[in-house]
């Protein structure tokens, strides 16, 4: 990832070098920008020069059949609607709509009843809170009328605060709501152009017989990230560094592919020799691992060989735990070995139990803790032959245990049968 700007920019250029490419990402750069804005761009040459611009409220237009009503909508709806400059008109439908699509209207109301109304707008926006001010508006003018006309049970008037406003929408130009719809459009042609684009480059990447993304990415890279082998890791060649440095980890891998040949397996674990047998621990990091040997180390003077990569190998027809020079954030790492007598995998607990694991239960809990070599396929194979020998000869047991020294007691009779 470290050199993902050096190829990004060597096939940048590459593609920036290829008129077809550029051509066809212009094209498709301006299609999408037209869809994107055509309403806007449409509204712009509809409106023209049309619509002067003012300083002035813009207006909204109220039309009641009822003198009265018409009185009391005015100025109801002057107060309600602050931000527009409410004016009664008597002209017919046809003249309101002509007024609002002209653009000398923001809107209008014309009631149709006491409580139902049709509200015209041009564009209805999203934002367009018009018409729960108005249904409000109309609400309390009918309480009012209502209470005023006659006396009312406490049922009446329930009837009349509650009292539900029926009304439709006439658009006359276009919802902004549909306006997203181009929205979805942008997002799915860039998530498009992002995924087909990096399946180019990875492509290419990929092809190193046909570009030279493959050649730029080797001979750009940290030398301490690079090794070279043969097919059979007898031969193996580390870049250091300027400073003369290089990678623990390129040295793991090199000396594990070599090993896996050798019927061996690197566990992430601790292991104790007891008495001249080994003793191997492993689970989760944080565990405890370190903690179990030391805890043996304590009561059994057993000797802590490593505590966090282990080397287990076939020699014969038996086992053998070897330390490694590795040993994570523990201080334990002595080159020694001892004949495996049993792999225990830990889980924290209150109590202090042990039992020898199933092969399917051992396959679950123990695998998890093998160094894989998924680089390389022949190791893999080598490594899952010795691993379904190691199932068949060694017992895995599951420890749940705490640090009392119990703990240690029923591990030695489990194992040592003592």
């Amino acid at each position: 990832m470290k050199q993902f700007g050096k190829i990004l920019n060597f096939e940048l250029k590459n593609y920036l070098k290829n008129k077809a490419f550029v051509g066809v990402t212009i094209f498709l750069v301006v299609i999408i920008a037209v869809v994107m804005f055509f309403p806007r761009i449409t509204s712009l040459f509809e409106s023209g020069d049309s619509v002067d611009v003012t300083d002035d409220l813009p207006i909204l237009l109220v039309k009641a059949e009822d003198p009265a009503q018409a009185e009391m909508v005015q100025q109801t709806f002057a107060a309600a609607f602050i931000d527009y400059d409410v004016q009664v008109t008597d002209e017919d439908a046809s003249y309101i709509k002509d007024q609002i699509t002209s653009g000398n209207a923001e809107g209008a109301f014309v009631m149709t009843g006491p409580t139902s109304y049709t509200y015209y707008v041009n564009n209805l926006s999203m934002y367009d809170a018009n018409e729960a001010i108005a249904n409000e508006v109309l609400q309390r003018i009918y309480q009012i009328n209502a209470m005023i006309g006659s006396g009312m049970t406490p049922e009446q008037a329930g009837e009349v605060m509650n009292i539900q406003i029926t009304s439709q929408v006439e658009m006359l130009g276009k919802d902004q709501m549909q306006n997203f719809f181009y929205t979805y459009i942008m997002i799915f042609a860039l998530y498009m152009v992002i995924l087909l684009y990096g399946q180019m480059v990875a492509t290419n990447v990929a092809t190193e017989k046909s570009s030279r993304a493959m050649e730029l990415l080797i001979t750009s890279a940290n030398p301490t990230s690079m090794m070279f082998a043969n097919n059979d890791w007898t031969d193996v060649n580390i870049c250091r560094g300027v400073n003369g440095e290089y990678s623990d980890e390129l040295v793991v891998t090199a000396v594990y592919s070599r090993l896996c040949s050798l019927n061996t397996l690197l566990l992430h674990a601790s292991y104790v020799d007891y008495e001249g047998n080994g003793i191997i621990f492993t689970g989760p990091s944080g565990i405890g691992k370190t903690t179990q040997a030391e805890l043996w180390e304590k009561y059994r003077n057993a000797t802590i060989v490593n505590g966090d990569k282990v080397f287990v190998r076939l020699v014969g027809d038996k086992f053998y735990a070897y330390g490694s020079p590795w040993k994570g954030s523990s201080p334990y790492a002595i080159n020694y070995k001892s004949e495996l007598k049993g792999i225990v995998v830990l889980l924290q607990g209150k109590n202090n139990t042990i039992r020898k694991l199933s092969d399917i239960e051992a396959t679950q809990l123990f695998l998890p803790h093998v160094f894989m070599p998924r680089w390389n396929e022949k190791c893999m194979h080598e490594l899952f032959s010795t691993l379904n020998t190691l199932l068949e000869k060694t017992p895995i047991w599951l420890l749940e245990c705490n640090l009392e020294e119990e703990a240690i007691n029923i591990t030695e009779k489990a194992i040592f049968n003592k």
